[in-house]
């Protein structure tokens, strides 16, 4: 049942978490943009929870032409969302955290099977049956799935629709068991270990254990095993465990100059960071906009699925402290919702420093955090290892500090010290913080300022290393622009589109 090729529509499948979301909307943008292919509409099928921002993004295109917005369709899936879905399976985010390491990385292996489909066979049911009804009225002429969102790849290969994926995350996904020699078991590490880039030689067993160890728990979960029954019993053709397929194009938003070094194949295709356009913070918050322009800026963002504690809040604010004891010219931005015992905790830290507008602390930021990023005194991105912050911080070429606490932000935060753009700030208390850790990796990313008695060669040394940091991820930047990100990701599409009518 192909699509009919004189459709205008354009179907995007997508999980709701901005993290995996966030491509599809920058895709979305571009091709609304486009002056040549104006023809098309836009679809977006997703939950609930993503609906404000695709109402966000219309009035993004509205401000530009007010009839760009008409061609940008929402499609609620039924049911609970992803995260809310997994969240009650593992224990929200405190029960999916877990240290790198051995033990760390077989207890978070007995919890992929619900990473891989937290959902009930009912609800995947369900999901199908609305998808299929959603395809059949919109009859797209290209469909394009989120990797992480299987049912939509399902529905996909039950009708025999054609479909690319588009993913926010790195080749390392999608070919890292396809290079030579079996590398993917003695070069890259396996998800979830946080060991480096490349194995030591000396973890080369523990890797090749621990691969090993993923594969049985997640083949023998009944969980997967229901699931397996249901598409034999539907009539989907392809194995549940076929993560990668050579006759479909992959669209991500990585390049090879921002990930372990790899060999793609052709339908793997680099796009380079999927961000949408970010109007100045100066005509989006004036007054933080001023802020910004006093002193250079360290941003904390942790994201919106990690949780601030009394104990990470302490260590990260004392992380804080040990940085501006040592440089009296930088500020730090830090996304925090403090209520309570944590908002205590941080007045007992920091207090002073936020009275005095030197630490300032919002729950939630009026601008886009990439607009933050993009402002010259921005010299240091905190985040907790997603995909989504990573490559963020790469397009603005911005230093950063990872603070990774399950799966993959481990490989992000490896990447970093690996490309030399910034630290682990973690590696010896992940998935939590220690403050004279989080402290240092701070000082040698953001450097020390004036004159210290007894600190002079460290001071050179810091201050050459946080230079070289900042001179690396300028650099990586400015390879990356040459991806052109969402523009190339439209061009991809629109051209398998012509291909398909030609």
């Amino acid at each position: 049942m192909p699509s009919s090729n004189s459709s205008n529509n354009i179907l995007l499948i997508t999980n709701s978490e901005y993290g995996q979301a966030s491509v599809f909307i920058a895709l979305a943008y571009e091709l609304c943009m486009s002056t040549e292919h104006s023809e098309f509409h836009i679809h977006i099928a997703s939950f609930d929870p993503l609906k404000p921002r695709i109402a966000r993004l219309q009035q993004q295109l509205r401000s530009i032409n007010k009839d760009l917005e008409n061609r940008v369709h929402f499609h609620s899936l039924p049911g609970t969302c992803y995260i809310e879905k997994l969240w009650s399976l593992v224990g929200g985010a405190e029960g999916l955290s877990h240290p790198p390491g051995l033990t760390g990385a077989v207890g978070n292996y007995q919890q992929m099977d619900a990473c891989m489909i937290p959902w009930t066979v009912e609800e995947y049911r369900e999901q199908l049956t609305v998808l299929e009804q959603i395809i059949t009225n919109t009859d797209p002429v290209a469909i394009l799935i989120d990797n992480l969102y299987r049912p939509g790849t399902d529905i996909c290969e039950k009708m025999g629709k054609e479909y690319l994926v588009l993913s926010p995350n790195t080749g390392k996904e999608f070919a890292g068991n396809l290079q030579p020699y079996g590398q993917a078991l003695w070069k890259y590490p396996v998800v979830s270990s946080g060991l480096a880039y490349p194995v030591p030689w000396y973890l080369i067993p523990l890797n090749i254990y621990l691969t090993f160890r993923l594969a049985l728990y997640v083949a023998f979960s009944p969980r997967v095993k229901r699931i397996i029954e249901f598409r034999k019993e539907i009539e989907i053709p392809s194995s549940f465990f076929e993560f990668y397929k050579p006759d479909i194009t992959y669209l991500i938003a990585s390049f090879p100059e921002a990930d372990f070094p790899l060999a793609l194949p052709q339908n793997v295709i680099s796009c380079g960071p999927m961000v949408l356009p970010a109007r100045p913070v100066m005509e989006q918050d004036p007054l933080l906009a001023k802020w910004l322009d006093e002193r250079e800026t360290v941003m904390i963002n942790l994201g919106s699925h990690v949780t601030s504690d009394v104990k990470l809040t302490r260590e990260l604010a004392g992380g804080i402290r040990i940085l501006l004891s040592r440089n009296t010219n930088v500020q730090v931005l830090w996304k925090l919702k403090a209520q309570g015992k944590v908002y205590d905790a941080l007045r007992d830290l920091v207090g002073k420093e936020m009275d005095e507008g030197q630490v300032k602390v919002v729950s939630w930021l009026e601008v886009e955090p990439y607009a933050v990023l993009e402002h010259e005194n921005t010299v240091c991105s905190v985040h907790h290892g997603g995909a989504n912050s990573y490559f963020e911080a790469v397009k603005a070429g911005v230093p950063q500090i990872v603070m990774p606490v399950w799966i993959d932000t481990y490989d992000f935060a490896r990447r970093v010290e690996f490309l030399g753009i910034g630290v682990y700030g973690s590696k010896t208390s992940a998935p939590g913080a220690d403050a004279e850790e989080f402290g240092q990796a701070l000082l040698r990313v953001v450097g020390v300022s004036g004159v210290e008695n007894g600190h002079g060669v460290r001071q050179s040394v810091a201050a050459s290393e946080s230079k070289a940091f900042r001179r690396k991820a300028l650099e990586l930047s400015k390879l990356g622009m040459s991806y052109t990100g969402r523009t190339k990701a439209a061009e991809v599409v629109l051209n398998h589109i012509v291909n398909k009518r030609a």
